[in-house]
């Protein structure tokens, strides 16, 4: 759950203008739970892939729609083959829960996937790309497999989320440059997800074309919650994922130390008042 949020919160920011992003929208009793529902709006080409969002230009394309019942799963958690049918299920409940016989036909299905399941060569599919697909099933379900995209500029947002040797590669050609030739920029809430989420990766990268990095590369949590804001930052990461980060970086004798004297703080001052 985590990283499907972290792919929809660093979206969510800069493709506003673009994009209306709706997440994690119940249609019925759990697990119905849809993991987003993209809205294409006032967007060109250009405003996309300026923000690596290219895959999606060639979607826009290709289906003809602007709106997508999307469901994504991470490295960290496998697409089953019936997955396929809960997507085309999550469509329909979400038709029939805002009923509006004019919206029939302007729904497709997005799929977006970190690496090719050997079941889907069971199934007939166009590619329309390297990594960018339509699946033949009851309806055509379009399908970005990230680990299977260029690695380009156009591509960065999805390349953050691939498997471990793509993002090396990935982090060695772009993020890292911009160390030597200041040619490539990231935002900060990237480099900073990199540098806490793929540390191994990014330290491999380096290696690569002969950078030195500091041994301590940790989370520059501030520059989030300055950009994010503090409740969407806890939300985005998760709140078990930050305890464990700091447990691990602190200590629990430390950490509980500091909880005592904070504690102990926030009495006095409600005594003072």
């Amino acid at each position: 759950m985590a990283i499907e949020n972290h792919f929809i919160q660093f979206m969510r920011p800069n493709s506003k203008k673009f994009i209306t992003i709706q997440d994690h929208i119940k249609v019925g009793k759990l697990p119905l739970e849809i993991d987003m529902i993209l809205e294409f709006k006032n967007n060109t080409d250009k405003d996309l892939i300026s923000l690596g969002l290219y895959p999606f230009v060639q979607i826009l394309k290709k289906s003809g729609k602007l709106n997508f019942i999307t469901e994504y799963k991470s490295y960290r958690d496998r697409l089953k083959e019936e997955d396929l049918l809960k997507l085309e299920a999550y469509r329909y409940h979400y038709l029939y829960k805002n009923f509006d016989r004019n919206n029939i036909n302007k729904f497709d299905t997005l799929l977006i996937i970190t690496r090719r399941e050997e079941f889907l060569k069971h199934y007939s599919m166009d590619k329309i790309s390297n990594g960018v697909y339509q699946i033949k099933f009851e309806r055509k379900i379009n399908l970005i497999i990230i680990d299977e995209l260029p690695i380009k500029e156009e591509n960065y947002h999805f390349l953050i989320f691939s498997s471990s040797d793509i993002r090396t590669e990935f982090i060695s050609k772009f993020l890292l440059s911009e160390f030597n030739e200041n040619t490539y920029k990231l935002s900060e809430e990237f480099i900073n997800y990199i540098g806490a989420n793929y540390t191994e990766e990014l330290f491999m990268a380096a290696e690569s074309i002969g950078i030195e990095l500091e041994p301590d590369l940790r989370k520059n949590a501030k520059i989030l919650i300055d950009r994010l804001g503090s409740k969407i930052f806890v939300e985005s990461i998760g709140k078990d994922e930050i305890l464990e980060d700091l447990f691990e970086e602190f200590g629990e004798d430390e950490i509980l130390s500091r909880l005592k004297k904070f504690k102990n703080k926030r009495k006095g001052n409600k005594n003072d008042d």
